[in-house]
C-alpha cells in the first residue's frame, strides 16, 4: 500500500511540476490505472463515510469498484436518513436513490410521520406498527405477519392509518420476497464451495457479519436460520454475512442389537461456511467445512426396529452462536 501512495503521490507531483513530461505521465498512468483505482476503493472503504464515497465515484464512475462504493453510499445515506426520522431527510435520499431496496420501508416511515403530524391518534395501533418495523429487520416474518393481520382485520380506519396499512403490507410482501431471493442467491453461489473436504475445528470458523443457514439438499432455508437470536440473523441488507451450507447427511451402521440383531445407526452432517460481501468477497470465500458426528441410539441389548439417530438442529444453532464474531 505504501508503494503505491508513494507512486501515486509522486505522479502527482510530476503532473504539476514537470509539463515536458506529459507523454509518459500519460503512460505511466496508463499502466497505473487499475492500482490507483484499487488503492483509492480501499481508502474509501477503510474510512467508511458518505464524503469519501462521493469523492471515489466522481474520480472513478466507471470503475469497477463503482457498483459496490454506490451501494456502501446508499447504505450509509439511509441510516441517516432514518436517524433524522423526517420528512424531508427520507424525501432528499428518495430525490437520489429513485429506484432503492428501501423504498417501501421510507413509504412506511412517511406515512407514520403524516399520521403523527395530526395528533396522538391511533397510539396501540402504532405500537403494532413499530413492532411489524422491528421483526421484519430481523426477518422475523411469521410474527409480522401476525401482527400486521390483526391490524388488518380491525378495518375500517380513518385515510391516514389505511395508507399505513397499505404501505406496511408492501413493504411486509417486498421483504419477503427480497429474502428469498438474497438466501437463493447465496446458495447457489456456495454449492460450489461443498465439494471442498476439509474438515475444520470450530475455532478455525469465524462468524462474520450475520448468518445464513441453507439445506443444499432440500434447497430451502434451513429450519435453524429461523430459530437463530435477532443478533444473529442475516438480512436481505446485511452488507458481509456467513453462509452455513447444510450438506450432506449421512447415516453410518455403529453396530446391531445383540438380542433383536437389528441395525443402529448414527447420523453425519457436514456443515460448509463460506464468507459473501458485496464489497470484498462478492464471488464467496471458503471459510471451512465442520462435521457434526452425534446421536448415538442408547445403548440396550434389544429394539425391535432399526434405529436412526439425528444430528439435533439446536446442536447446529449453538454451534454457529458460540462461533468467535468478526
Amino acid at each position: 500500500m505504501m508503494i503505491k501512495s508513494n507512486a501515486i503521490f509522486f505522479i502527482q507531483f510530476l503532473k504539476q511540476n514537470c509539463p515536458s513530461f506529459s507523454i509518459i505521465l500519460v503512460f505511466m498512468l496508463l499502466l497505473n490505472g487499475c492500482a490507483t483505482d484499487e488503492f483509492y476503493f480501499y481508502e474509501a472503504l477503510r474510512n467508511n463515510t458518505i464524503n469519501g464515497y462521493e469523492s471515489y465515484l466522481r474520480h472513478y464512475p466507471k470503475s469497477q469498484y463503482a457498483k459496490r462504493s454506490q451501494n456502501a453510499l446508499e447504505n450509509l445515506e439511509f441510516e441517516v436518513a432514518k436517524s433524522k426520522n423526517t420528512v424531508e431527510s427520507y424525501e432528499d435520499f428518495l430525490m437520489k436513490y429513485h429506484f432503492s431496496k428501501r423504498i417501501p420501508e421510507i413509504k412506511v416511515k412517511l406515512s407514520v410521520i403524516k399520521l403523527l403530524e395530526k395528533g396522538p391518534i391511533y397510539t396501540s395501533e402504532l405500537e403494532k406498527v413499530n413492532l411489524i418495523l422491528e421483526r421484519v429487520r430481523f426477518q422475523d416474518f411469521r410474527i409480522a405477519e401476525e401482527q400486521l393481520r390483526s391490524l388488518e382485520a380491525n378495518e375500517p380506519y380513518t385515510a391516514p392509518f389505511d395508507e399505513v396499512l397499505m404501505n406496511l403490507r408492501i413493504f411486509l410482501d417486498d421483504e419477503k420476497r427480497l429474502n428469498i431471493q438474497r438466501l437463493k442467491e447465496l446458495a447457489k453461489a456456495s454449492k460450489k464451495f461443498l465439494g471442498l473436504n476439509k474438515y475444520g475445528q470450530q475455532s478455525k470458523i469465524i462468524l462474520r457479519g450475520k448468518a445464513v443457514v441453507w439445506d443444499s439438499e432440500s434447497d430451502k432455508p434451513e429450519m435453524a436460520y429461523g430459530l437463530l437470536a435477532d443478533e444473529y440473523k442475516a438480512s436481505p441488507h446485511d452488507e458481509i454475512v456467513t453462509m452455513f451450507l447444510i450438506g450432506k447427511r449421512e447415516k453410518l451402521l455403529i453396530g446391531s442389537y445383540s438380542l433383536s440383531r437389528q441395525p443402529g445407526y448414527m447420523e453425519t452432517v457436514t456443515v460448509c461456511a463460506i464468507y459473501f460481501s458485496d464489497i470484498y468477497w462478492p464471488e464467496g470465500r471458503y471459510a471451512g467445512t465442520f462435521k457434526f458426528e452425534k446421536g448415538i441410539p442408547a445403548e440396550r441389548q434389544y429394539s425391535p426396529f432399526p434405529e436412526y439417530a439425528k444430528v439435533d438442529i439446536v446442536d447446529i444453532i449453538n454451534w454457529i452462536q458460540s462461533l468467535p464474531r468478526e
